[in-house]
């Protein structure tokens, strides 16, 4: 009896995928408050293998309508936005709390995404729907 080779999932094989995670906060402030209250936080993380950081700061947008459920995290000139993160092989954009996705939590939810043309990344989050947009 021959043997067949059986295909596998690992690191090297996956196609690269966005982790997101909206979360409370895990730290105990100085004061003596703080683990699991608060309003949760929104991390995007994106792999270096696609990830071309050409702006400085980044700024968050949430599609409706045809695009609900999809996040864009766009470069930008304006203050507001956020810098990322830089490691070996991940940028990681800390955009805080999101008053539009709520206070329902979620942690290490993997994503498709792409990059753009206009150097934007659009990560196919379709969980992640707006009051309004379901």
């Amino acid at each position: 009896m021959p043997f067949e080779i059986l295909d596998t999932e690992t690191k090297d094989n996956m196609p690269p995928t966005a982790t997101l995670s909206y979360m409370r906060s895990t730290r105990v402030g100085k004061n003596g408050g703080g683990a699991g209250k608060g309003k949760p936080r929104l991390i995007v993380t994106l792999p270096t293998v696609i990830c071309i950081a050409k702006s400085e700061r980044f700024v968050l947008l949430l599609g409706s309508g045809e695009d609900a459920g999809k996040l864009r995290i766009k470069g930008t000139k304006e203050k507001r936005g956020v810098k990322p993160g830089e490691f070996k092989s991940h940028l990681m954009f800390r955009f805080g709390f999101v008053p539009k996705l709520g206070e329902d939590i979620f942690d290490g939810e993997r994503c498709k995404f792409m990059l753009m043309q206009n150097a934007a990344y659009e990560i196919d989050a379709p969980f992640l729907k707006a009051d309004g947009d379901a």
